[in-house]
């Protein structure tokens, strides 16, 4: 039997499924998994495409953050329906993955991993400028003045070359880390309830007014996309970049490059960071595959959660809490203490929607911030575009 396995990975992390897919169809011989890699960009136009036609992969990859999506067009199979022939162990999972993956009282999803944005930070660059204590680790700063004068200072005596936040700004990232500051502010964080935005509040406007203070101040470089704000870190052009756990094996690959990462920079009241998790679904085909093929499906989504060690190569920390306590696993000091920093992850709502309005607030902030635009101007123009997916597409 051969089954399909989709994945969105087309940097560097798709070494490491690779060799779970192999280890996979060399530990059996009943099941032969193919992998297909697939451009991010396209991915999930393609995911859906292929579910409406009623031609899905056996297997795929799915956000935590767009099950709901997944769930509302009765695109995903139930996975607690296989728990007498699988063993996923879903108490072996945190609360919020299974908060994450359950849809009326059922699992339907299996979690790889869990990941939130960091600081990465060049240890030579911040030590010449005295931002390191005596371990050489970060002297992380607290709060909005201390964070600004942080970036100042860098900024102020590093060559001009060097830049303070080398940050991707044309793309997600300024609303991950607008959506990360909104959570750290006291009574902020609301994003959609009861089917309206529920942004239009002073939080979200502090929040989003920080990033364009980074703008304004000369703290970010000039406009740079993906691949530009990672490499300027990679190479030693910026000493520090907000991203993801998965970065760690991408900048591990420039062995000259001396680097920490620490927790995301806590601006506002409480920590808190974007957070999202990579799962297994099976989605519903159209061709009705018999439940011997949907069982080996459902006994492949499992086995590869429970290697999520070999996952975390790329960086990721595995979803699995067993995994996560595992020898293998914490002998990697430089990924294991990820794990430490979960508690400060927060999760998107659920909402059919989700998708839809990240992706216009996405464009939306990216577009301020390469701009002379206002916050307010940024924050007005985001509720109109919210409000009126909502209001369509109920």
């Amino acid at each position: 039997m051969v089954l399909e396995y989709w994945i969105p990975f087309s940097g560097g992390d798709a070494r490491p499924m690779q060799f779970i897919v192999d280890k996979f169809n060399a530990s059996q011989q009943e099941t032969t998994v193919t992998m297909h890699v697939i451009e991010w960009a396209k991915y999930y136009p393609k995911l859906l495409e292929a579910l409406a036609a009623g031609t899905p992969p056996d297997i795929a990859i799915v956000h935590a953050s767009k099950l709901a999506q997944f769930k509302s067009l009765d695109g995903l199979v139930n996975l607690s329906s296989f728990d007498k022939e699988v063993a996923f162990e879903w108490e072996d999972f945190s609360p919020w993955i299974r908060e994450a993956v359950t849809f009326d009282k059922n699992y339907y999803a299996v979690a790889l991993d869990r990941y939130l944005l960091m600081t990465y930070y060049n240890k030579r660059y911040l030590k010449e400028v005295g931002l390191l204590d005596a371990n050489g680790t970060l002297k992380a700063p607290i709060g909005e003045a201390q964070t600004l004068r942080f970036f100042h200072k860098i900024k102020t005596y590093l060559p001009s070359k060097i830049t303070a936040l080398g940050q991707p700004i044309d793309n997600v990232f300024p609303f991950w880390i607008w959506y990360s500051l909104y959570h750290q502010i006291e009574g902020g964080g609301a994003y959609i309830e009861d089917n309206k935005a529920a942004f239009n509040n002073a939080s979200a406007l502090k929040a989003l007014q920080f990033l364009t203070r980074l703008r304004d101040e000369g703290i970010y470089a000039k406009p740079i996309n993906d691949i530009q704000g990672y490499n300027m870190f990679k190479f030693e052009k910026s000493a520090v970049m907000l991203t993801g756990v998965w970065a760690t094996w991408n900048f591990e690959q420039n062995e000259a490059l001396d680097f920490g990462v620490a927790p995301f920079p806590q601006v506002f009241d409480k920590p808190a960071a974007m957070s999202d998790s990579h799962t297994l679904v099976l989605p519903k085909n159209a061709h009705q595959p018999s439940h011997e093929r949907q069982i080996a499906a459902a006994a492949f989504a499992n086995f590869v959660s429970h290697h999520g060690i070999d996952w975390s190569l790329a960086g990721h920390i595995p979803a699995r809490t067993s995994l996560q306590n595992d020898e293998a696993y914490l002998k990697h000091s430089s990924r294991s203490r990820y794990k430490n920093y979960l508690d400060m992850g927060i999760a998107y709502p659920k909402h059919p929607q989700l998708g839809r309005c990240n992706d216009a607030l996405v464009t939306i902030f990216a577009r301020m911030m390469q701009s002379d635009q206002t916050a307010q101007e940024a924050l007005t123009e985001a509720l109109a575009a919210v409000n009126t997916i909502l209001a369509t597409n109920p």
